[in-house]
């Protein structure tokens, strides 16, 4: 029994000894960047960039959402005062301005990835 625990206390120590590869460093870094990262979830929605990484991007999301809640009480308003036409134009803004910011994210990200691609493999 103590021989198991003190080769076990070895491996553990062998562990540590090892070399810290690149590899490992990286994956640190990716979980620390993904558990640092707290985006607001209907702020991610509501935003053209794919993150938010700056004040801009926040200001640019904070506007949408708030064009969004606007769009829906005037929606509701003109709609209880029976101007159905007017309600249905500002209704179809309401489902156009998500399905359009969602366009653009895509768009971001696949010209990302392509300028990805263009690099040269050696970087």
């Amino acid at each position: 029994m103590k021989e198991k625990e003190i080769e076990k206390k070895r491996e553990i120590k062998r562990e540590r000894r090892e070399l810290i590869t690149r590899a490992k460093i990286v994956e640190l870094l990716s979980e620390r960047h993904i558990r640092s990262q707290h985006t607001p979830v209907l702020l991610a929605w509501f935003s053209p960039n794919p993150h938010l990484s700056t004040r801009k991007d926040v200001s640019v999301a904070l506007f949408y959402s708030l064009l969004f809640c606007f769009l829906l009480m005037s929606s509701l308003l003109t709609f209880r005062y029976r101007f159905f036409k007017i309600s249905a134009l500002l209704l179809f803004f309401e489902i156009f301005l998500p399905v359009c910011l969602k366009i653009c994210r895509h768009r971001k990200l696949k010209r990302k990835r392509e300028r990805r691609f263009l690099l040269p493999i050696s970087m």
